[in-house]
Order: structure tokens, then C-alpha cells, then sequence
């Protein structure tokens, strides 16, 4: 079984600690280890470090190679320098992937802000996913009972149980859930329907991924039967990003959510706390779970609760009365906003570039 890690986001969800030239997979939340650390380390319990490839891109690949030494460089992917979304880079994987292992299982990892625990359960399940793959040839995934109604999260509606001769707890799809926009409307979708959150974890063979390309996707499919000849055939850079750049840009879900639809997708309960990583809340919700320091540096408080402050700096943070606050100080930025509002940066970040300061991204 082999597995391939996306590590080529420009990750700046956690700003400003995480930057466009230091994205969040590669920035320490748990410890001294980045998420991307921990990633690897958990599958090299099992595997082989020539079982893993992490594809990035070229400005990345030094974070790669010092916080994962161990990976072979052969198995390190450098994606074009475009951004064209997760579609087209999936497949630039994928091709490298089926060139080398076209019938070898295959986990990919989108995200790789994902914290797993515990790690003796998320192996389990990779074993068991395996031999559901083996046996049914489908594209199968990972899903989460929601505890309650999330709008930053797409889902999965579910069918009949499968048996799968495994200790998981497996579903048939019946279709993929855009997130919510409204509390009101999620608590009404899961009301109505039987939903798991979406949690990737996507896991076929390389043949299996371009059958559904070339069916659901045959634009991206042409683009990966030209790009493919180009690598087999050590095509240089200029050449490879000549033919990437005719990829239309769009998410992998533009093609794999045909499959959900149909009932061809198997979903896997998660049987381990799954975390993803995507604002400052998610940090301060997970920190609260693990009994980890939710103040960090140089910070005095009085009269607060429920904050979450992170000083990167050698001056001094002093709070008084305030709480539910994420505050979050570098050496060239200071982010402050309330815990429920730290999606929102995105539309912060760009106003920030469109007012020209890109040098603070």
C-alpha cells in the first residue's frame, strides 16, 4: 500500500503565524512536531518510508526534506508552480502514481492538518481500508457522525451498511452534501438524512482514479494522458508546466462527487478522534480537549477566560476582562478577532492583498 501526502497549499489559514512561504502543515501546533511531522510519523509505525510520497511544491520541498528526512527523494513530488486547485494536483500525483504502481492501493491525503488519535485505531483502519479496496475496486472514504451541526464541513449522505468482513463500521453513498450555509440548514439536513462529515481519506488504485477521470472529467483526463508522456519521457519543467497550465482549475470533489452520487463510494466511519485543523477556534477547541496551554510566550491576564493567545514575540501581551478572544501576535503581525469569527480570514487576508501589503501574508 502506498500513500501520498498534499503538502502544496498555500496553508495560510492560521495567519500570521502560517505564511505563503510557510504554510500551516509545516508550522508546529502540537509541541515541537508539525502536523505534517505527525502525519508521517504515525504511518512509519507501519510502513516504509519508500511506501510514502509527499507532493509539493518547489518552495516547500525544504520543509519536507528537514521535518521528514526519511522520505526517499525519488518519492518526493515537485507540483508545477500554478495553482490550480486540488483536482489537478491530485491528478498530478496520481499520474506519477499509476506510472510506478498502477494496481497498488492508494491512500491520499488532501489535507494535511489532520490530527489522529488514537494512533494504534487510525492504523487499524488503513489496514481494513486496504482489503476493502482489494475486494470491491471502489473508491473508499472517511466519514464522522457530526456531534453537532458544522457549516464549515461538506458531507456524505449514507445508505445500507455494507459488510466488509473488516471491524469497520462501512456505508454505501447516496450523494455528497455541499456544506451548509446556516446553522438552521444543517440542523435540517441532519434531521432529515443519515450524514457523516466528509472526511477524505481517499483511498483506490491509480487505474480506478483515471477510470473516473476519464469518465466524469475527460478535460482533465486529456491534460493527464499528455502530462503523463511528458514526465515518462523526463520532459523538463518548462515543458511539464506548459502542459499543467492547461488543466481548468477546480477541486478533486468536481469529479469524485459523480461517484458519491451514484452509490460507487464506500464510507468508513472514522473509529479514532479525528481534528481538522482549519481556523484558530479549531486550535483553541483542540488545545481545551488535550489539557494543552491555551496561553503561550509572554502573556499576563487578568479577569479573562476562554481565550486562546499565542505570543511569538519577546514583548509582553497583557489582557484584562476579555474572553472568548483569539489573539495571536508575530513579529510582524497581530491578529485579534472572537473565537467564532476566526473563519473569516480569509476575507481579511484579501483585503490585505489587495491593499498591496503582501509582504505580511
Amino acid at each position: 500500500m502506498k500513500f501520498v501526502i498534499m503538502c502544496g497549499g498555500q496553508g495560510t489559514k492560521l495567519w500570521p503565524v502560517s505564511r505563503d512561504n510557510y504554510p500551516k502543515q509545516f508550522i508546529n501546533i502540537k509541541g515541537d512536531k508539525s502536523l505534517f511531522q505527525e502525519n508521517v510519523e504515525q504511518l512509519l509505525e507501519k510502513y516504509k518510508p519508500e511506501d510514502i510520497y509527499v507532493s509539493t511544491s518547489d518552495k516547500y520541498i525544504k520543509y519536507v526534506t528537514r521535518q521528514a528526512p526519511m522520505i526517499p527523494k525519488e518519492n518526493l513530488l515537485v507540483e508545477p508552480h500554478i495553482k490550480k486547485a486540488t483536482g489537478p494536483a491530485a491528478t498530478f500525483s496520481m499520474i506519477h502514481m499509476m506510472n510506478k504502481h498502477p494496481d497498488e492501493v492508494v491512500m491520499f491525503y488532501v489535507q494535511p492538518v489532520i490530527i489522529r488519535e488514537p494512533t494504534e485505531k487510525y492504523l487499524e483502519m488503513i489496514e481494513g481500508i486496504e482489503k476493502i479496496v482489494k475486494k470491491h475496486n471502489k473508491l473508499v472514504t472517511g466519514g464522522k457522525f457530526p456531534k453537532y451541526p458544522e457549516i464549515g464541513s461538506d458531507y456524505l449522505e449514507l445508505g445500507e451498511k455494507v459488510d466488509t468482513e473488516t471491524n469497520l463500521e462501512v456505508y454505501q453513498s447516496i450523494r455528497f452534501v455541499e456544506r451548509p450555509k446556516t446553522i438552521k440548514e444543517c440542523e435540517e439536513l441532519l434531521k432529515e438524512h443519515k450524514l457523516s462529515l466528509h472526511c477524505n481519506h481517499l483511498t483506490w488504485t491509480p487505474k480506478k482514479y483515471f477510470e473516473a477521470l476519464k469518465l466524469y472529467r475527460p478535460d482533465w483526463y486529456e491534460v493527464s494522458q499528455e502530462l503523463s508522456e511528458a514526465i515518462k519521457t523526463n520532459a523538463d519543467a518548462k515543458k511539464i508546466l506548459e502542459i499543467y497550465s492547461k488543466f481548468e482549475p477546480g477541486n478533486v470533489e468536481l469529479f469524485t462527487n459523480n461517484l458519491y452520487n451514484k452509490g460507487e463510494v464506500q464510507v468508513v466511519i472514522l473509529p479514532f478522534e479525528w481534528t481538522h485543523i482549519t481556523t484558530w477556534n479549531d486550535i483553541y477547541e483542540y488545545y481545551n480537549r488535550a489539557g494543552i496551554e491555551s496561553k503561550q510566550g509572554l502573556v499576563r491576564t487578568l479577569g479573562t477566560k476562554n481565550n486562546l493567545v499565542l505570543n511569538k514575540t519577546n514583548s509582553l501581551i497583557g489582557l484584562i476582562d476579555v474572553e472568548d478572544l483569539i489573539v495571536i501576535q508575530t513579529e510582524e503581525s497581530l491578529l485579534i478577532c472572537p473565537k467564532n469569527s476566526s473563519g473569516k480570514l480569509r476575507e481579511l487576508l484579501k483585503q490585505i492583498e489587495d491593499d498591496g501589503l503582501i509582504q505580511y501574508l
